[in-house]
């Protein structure tokens, strides 16, 4: 997680992180965690997240506590939020906005991958059939106030302080823009991963179906009837 405001950046090892509660079940690992960031003495952020940890499925819920709006004291604020892979190299990512056969991860962009600019809010990193994809869903406020865009950064040469080793192969996520504008509220959102193996072209649409897709109940009487 990175956080640039006006001049300043600010990544997730300068922020506070506090792991205050976990449980581990036969089923399940859930843990609770508190994330703070302050700007120059200012309380900029506080979000609480829920990561429930499933066999093929993490599932995390977070909610994000503005007190007053950033506007009121920065122009202009960029939150980066992703997963910066060691070396994928052979894997394929697709999300909208790209090619039907996807990146080619390889530790080097070429001039497709150097003018990819797409919005979205799932992105799915595959290999023969293995498949790893990532879902986040937004409150209504955030989505109102929030420009989501795309991030997909297949560098090896590629330098991240405070990362000691170099490299991105590759970097994908999301970046927010326009997060000055956000009034102060409360905010919802959720982070979802899915390891889909066997895959199969078009697994994603249908991941992305039943999330969408309402909850229902099916109440039946004793032995059927």
């Amino acid at each position: 997680m990175c956080v640039k405001v006006s001049n300043w950046t600010f990544d997730a090892k300068q922020a506070d992180h506090e792991l205050f509660a976990w449980t581990a079940r036969s089923v399940r690992v859930v843990s609770r965690s508190l994330h703070q960031v302050r700007v120059v003495g200012i309380h900029l952020t506080a979000a609480r997240a829920h990561s429930y940890f499933y066999p093929r499925h993490v599932f995390g819920p977070g909610s994000m506590k503005l007190p007053l709006s950033p506007g009121w004291v920065f122009r202009d604020i960029t939150a980066l939020g992703g997963a910066d892979f060691r070396d994928l190299r052979g894997w394929r990512y697709h999300a909208p906005g790209t090619p039907a056969e996807g990146f080619r991860v390889d530790g080097h962009m070429d001039e497709a991958e150097r003018a990819f600019d797409a919005s979205g809010d799932w992105f799915l990193l595959t290999r023969g059939e293995a498949a790893i994809m990532m879902v986040t869903r937004m409150s209504e406020n955030l989505r109102r106030g929030l420009r989501i865009k795309l991030v997909y950064v297949d560098d090896a040469d590629r330098r991240a302080p405070p990362e000691a080793v170099p490299g991105s192969v590759p970097l994908v996520g999301y970046r927010g823009l326009d997060v000055e504008r956000l009034p102060a509220d409360r905010y919802q959102f959720q982070l979802r991963i899915f390891v889909l193996s066997p895959y199969q072209a078009g697994a994603e649409r249908r991941v992305l179906a039943q999330l969408d897709a309402p909850l229902t109940v099916e109440v039946t009487g004793e032995g059927g009837r």
